[in-house]
């Protein structure tokens, strides 16, 4: 099937699709996959998914102190400050759900946040959404004004 049926099917726009990319690859194009870029555009602009989206100045993340190993500490270390100071419980890092990982797996009453640090393959949207009363996070690297953004899907 070619790209320009699938617009078609899920209903979406490139703008719509660009956006998705914007969130999802943060320039890192390994995670490229367009068909799931065009599908998970289209639960957005049909209101099946929403996206919610916070600026977070550097300077207001209370990072967290853990010791941790492997690679995006600093971005894990935000992370787990951005969840502890919104009152989630911290259940681990690197963890395998549905056969993807989740960089910080947090979870408060019956919600679960699978959070991102970085860039992530889109399908983990689809992965991670279809868990009941789980929410999908990502937080961005540092801008050049030293800013994050935090998008939530649900």
């Amino acid at each position: 099937m070619k790209d320009e049926d699938l617009f078609k099917i899920y209903n979406t726009s490139f703008e719509s699709v660009e956006r998705i990319m914007g969130i999802f690859f943060q320039g890192d194009f390994r995670y490229l996959h367009l068909q799931n870029e065009i599908a998970i555009a289209g639960f957005i602009d049909n209101k099946a998914i929403s996206i919610k989206q916070e600026r977070l100045k550097e300077k207001d993340i209370k990072k967290s102190k853990m010791k941790m190993k492997g690679p995006q500490q600093d971005i894990k270390q935000a992370a787990i400050g951005i969840l502890k100071d919104r009152g989630f419980n911290i259940k681990g890092f690197e963890i395998n759900i549905r056969g993807s990982i989740v960089d910080v797996l947090a979870t408060k009453k019956n919600r679960q946040i699978a959070m991102e640090c970085g860039p992530c393959r889109v399908d983990k949207a689809i992965d991670y959404l279809e868990i009941p009363n789980t929410e999908l996070w990502i937080l961005t690297r540092k801008n050049e004004t030293s800013e994050r953004t935090l998008f939530k899907i649900r």
